[in-house]
Parts: C-alpha cells; sequence; structure tokens
C-alpha cells in the first residue's frame, strides 16, 4: 500500500521527535561520564564506576547508530524513497513503519541485514513497564538497569550489555558462570520488576574443567601411607633371594663351619 501524505507526515514527525530524544540522551549520558570521571571513590566504588562507563560507551555507540537510521530516513522522506525495502525495492508495511519509522528492509529481507527475525510478528509491542521506570526514556530506563547491577554487585558490566529499545529490555554478553546469570535475573525479575524481557546472554563454559578423582582409591592410598608412616621395613632374605633382589650385606646368609 502506497504512503499517502497524512501517513508520511504522521511518520516524518515521529522521526524527528525519535531524532531529538536520542539527542538529549546522548547528552544525558554525556554528563554521566563526567560525574564518574569526576568521582573520588574507594577502590571497590572505582571499580563499579569503570563497569558504568563501559556501559555508557556501549550505550552511547548503539544510540549513534540509530541517529544515523533516522537522518538517512528523513532524507529518504526528502528524495521520495521513502518507505522502500533498500533490497528489493518493495514496500515496507505500514504497521512496520510505525513501528520503527527508520526500517530500511521489508520484513523477508530485514534478518539478513538487521539480525531481526523475519516474521509477521509485529514489533514495538513492548511490555508492561514497572512503575518507577514510567514516564522515563529509553536511556534513563537503562542507566537505572545499570545502577541496579552494579550496587548489587553480583554482576559484572566488563561485558553486558543493557539496552531498551522499542518498549523492551535486552540484556547481552557474557556471564562467567550461572550464579552470575542467577543473579542477573534475580536483580531484573525480583527487584526491578521486568517479568518479560530479552535475554541473550550466554554463560562462559571452562576451558580445563575440574578432573574428577577416584574418592575411594584416593582414601585407601592415603590409609596405607598413615599405615606405614614411621615404621620400618622388614625384609626377609629368603624371599628376596628367591626373587632375585640384591640382599644388603648384613641379611646375607652364612653357614656355620
Amino acid at each position: 500500500m502506497t504512503l499517502n501524505a497524512s501517513d508520511l507526515k504522521e511518520l516524518q514527525a515521529d522521526l524527528e521527535e525519535r531524532r531529538t530524544m536520542l539527542l538529549n540522551q546522548r547528552q544525558t549520558l554525556a554528563e554521566r561520564r563526567q560525574e564518574l570521571h569526576a568521582e573520588q571513590a574507594e577502590p571497590e566504588e572505582m571499580a563499579r564506576n569503570e563497569d558504568e562507563r563501559r556501559a555508557l560507551s556501549s550505550m552511547q555507540d548503539r544510540m549513534d547508530d540509530e541517529l544515523v537510521l533516522v537522518d538517512e530516513a528523513l532524507q529518504r522522506i526528502a528524495n521520495g524513497s521513502y518507505g522502500r525495502c533498500l533490497d528489493c525495492g518493495e514496500e515496507i508495511s505500514l504497521d512496520r513503519l510505525h513501528a520503527k519509522p527508520w526500517a530500511q528492509y521489508c520484513r523477508r529481507h530485514v534478518e539478513a541485514h538487521e539480525g531481526e527475525p523475519g516474521t509477521e510478528a509485529e514489533e514495538g509491542e513492548g511490555v508492561t513497564l514497572p512503575d518507577e521506570f514510567v514516564g522515563l526514556d529509553d536511556a534513563a530506563i537503562a542507566l537505572r538497569v545499570v545502577d541496579a547491577l552494579n550496587y548489587d554487585g553480583r554482576v559484572s558490566m566488563d561485558s553486558l550489555d543493557v539496552e531498551f529499545t522499542d518498549g523492551r529490555l535486552r540484556l547481552s554478553g557474557m556471564l562467567p558462570g550461572h550464579d552470575a546469570h542467577e543473579a542477573l535475573r534475580n536483580v531484573v525479575r525480583e527487584e526491578l520488576g521486568f517479568e518479560d524481557y530479552v535475554d541473550d546472554t550466554h554463560v562462559e563454559r571452562p576451558l580445563n574443567p575440574p578432573r574428577r578423582t577416584n574418592r575411594t582409591t584416593q582414601e585407601h592410598e592415603t590409609e596405607e601411607e598413615e599405615l606405614f608412616q614411621g615404621e620400618e621395613i622388614e625384609t626377609d632374605p629368603n624371599a628376596a633371594d628367591e626373587e632375585g633382589e640384591v640382599l644388603d650385606p648384613s641379611d646375607t646368609f652364612h653357614s656355620e663351619e
């Protein structure tokens, strides 16, 4: 279905609003980074601040990427090519454009380029936000989640990305073990109240798993060591001679003349 003037005007307004929001969020992130840089903290808190700085940097990178897409979409509106797939030239569905106005591809080609499933499920449906997050923009919600994880202290932010886009919280990255994954789940679901979120995290497997030992054999060897510790072992000269062992001179048998 060809976009009419009313749809196009609405989508352009959505893009301009999104652009303004992204610029404001970038400013918020920049201010927060300056605060972290200026803070005088104890070593443990400095480590948490460094984790937060990495998370903020990752969020800004994603914002910058999205800002480029928004600007490109506004340019396509200006030159009359907006709303068509960059791969095949077919029209992008109006539902998809309303959910993501900067969309570049139709559903048939989106998975190959953006890593999104090319299904008919509608995007941007989102979930019900916990009360304390209602009214916050995407960057502020992601920052709150990062702050909560840093405060909890059980999950390192070194390789964890926190993102809130299209009404949904998404966590991705590598976790050092199942305990860290359970801690992450506990903070996000139990403490923050996100019942429905996208968990794209993976748990690292140890390179050298601990070797299993035979406990019975080990205990038996230990008992033998304790039994003979401090005792002299007597040698039977006759048995040693039969086995071809070399005898100590003091053990040699002398016949009586």
